[in-house]
């Protein structure tokens, strides 16, 4: 068994058909983080009735941020693994399980890395280099391994390594770079696999990411 955390906000039109792929593969259990959405997002998961979906409200939490969210979500998961993904179509559900088998294999840490980036626009592109090679060197300073992308919102790790590095890391909670803090965090031994994947389109809403990520990012980068 494995669970799959959904830190979402607002995603009820994409929601329930990104859930219901993953549900198809028996061994998954799924945890809706919802930071207090309005749109039906609730009902989208309700809906799933006897389904293996947790919904964790959020609404009234002290805190909000995605990756606040996914740290609440952790908590809840079960089984060896635990993935983090978005709920807007943009990360593959069908690519869950090479993550997860790439785990099963050996690895601590697998990571999904956009094999598209090349094909940004050339803002998008220079904004996600620079801040790759600031999160590579960051995670460089603190002794431990570069990885490819480790901005990418799409991995997964064993369960209990997880859980261990949540509880010791200071993590920025309004900040969206998971995968990021927990390689910040995470022994320096660890053993990370690599999955590419490329993005899909957003099936609705827009992104949440603003100007104030930014330095978020540089928070967590730099303290």
């Amino acid at each position: 068994m494995y669970s799959v955390i959904l830190p979402v906000l607002n995603e009820g039109a994409s929601i329930g058909g990104v859930v219901r792929e993953l549900l198809l593969d028996e061994e998954c259990v799924v945890v809706v983080a919802d930071d207090g959405s309005t749109d039906g997002t609730r009902e989208e998961i309700e809906a799933l009735k006897g389904s293996r979906a947790l919904f964790l409200d959020r609404s009234k939490e002290a805190e909000h941020g995605l990756c606040i969210s996914a740290l609440h979500a952790l908590e809840k998961a079960n089984g060896k693994f635990v993935v983090v993904m978005d709920a807007d179509g943009q990360h593959p559900a069908q690519k869950v399980r090479e993550l997860v088998q790439a785990l099963k294999n050996g690895a601590d840490f697998a990571i999904g890395t956009r094999e598209d980036w090349k094909s940004m626009q050339m803002h998008r592109k220079i904004i996600s280099l620079c801040a790759t090679a600031i999160a590579n060197a960051s995670l460089l300073a603190r002794g431990k391994r570069m990885v490819q992308d480790p901005m990418s919102g799409f991995f997964a790790a064993r369960l209990p390594l997880a859980v261990v590095v949540a509880k010791k890391g200071r993590f920025v909670g309004k900040g969206y770079k998971v995968l990021f803090e927990m390689l910040k965090y995470a022994p320096k031994e660890i053993a990370v696999a690599q999955v590419s994947f490329r993005m899909g389109m957003r099936e609705s809403g827009e992104s949440k990411i603003s100007i104030k990520h930014v330095f978020y990012f540089l928070q967590a980068a730099l303290f």
